[in-house]
């Protein structure tokens, strides 16, 4: 079963190569448009977001003062956790990032890396777990977050 499902799997992908290698790169002598140009303005705007916070153990009984001798953490209640989203910079004037609830919830400390590097802490401003919005600010330095010393402000 696995070879046929490798064979028609290897099938598929060299049938999508082919056909994407057949698109023309003009119609009736005219270019295709690209979206490059697009991306290059709005892509400084997507971040990274960094997320330090507590999170309780995960099993329920090392919870319990009862049972917690029996796990050799008589007094280890929660442990640190780092985890990861993205996020894009909405107002770059007003520093404001739009992120998942659900990536910065338990957060101590939120790290917004920006495309040209910089890293900035951030301070969150407010979320909605029933749409999964959040809004974490950034320090709006000469605001220009979405640009870099050799690349011009976007506007």
């Amino acid at each position: 079963m696995r070879p046929l499902l490798r064979l028609l799997g290897g099938a598929a992908l060299a049938a999508a190569s082919a056909a994407f290698a057949a698109l023309p790169l003009a119609v009736d002598g005219q270019p295709l448009p690209s979206f490059a140009p697009m991306l290059a303005q709005v892509t400084p705007a997507v971040v990274n977001i960094t997320v330090v916070g507590r999170s309780p153990d995960a099993n329920p009984l090392q919870r319990d003062p009862l049972f917690r001798p029996f796990f050799n953490r008589p007094d280890r209640r929660e442990r640190q956790e780092i985890s990861a989203g993205s996020g894009v910079i909405v107002d770059a004037a007003r520093g404001l990032v739009i992120t998942n609830h659900h990536v910065v919830k338990d957060a101590q400390e939120i790290v917004v890396l920006l495309k040209d590097r910089r890293v900035v802490k951030a301070q969150f401003v407010g979320s909605d777990p029933g749409t999964d919005v959040a809004l974490p600010r950034i320090p709006a330095e000469n605001h220009c977050l979405t640009c870099s010393k050799e690349e011009p402000a976007l506007h």
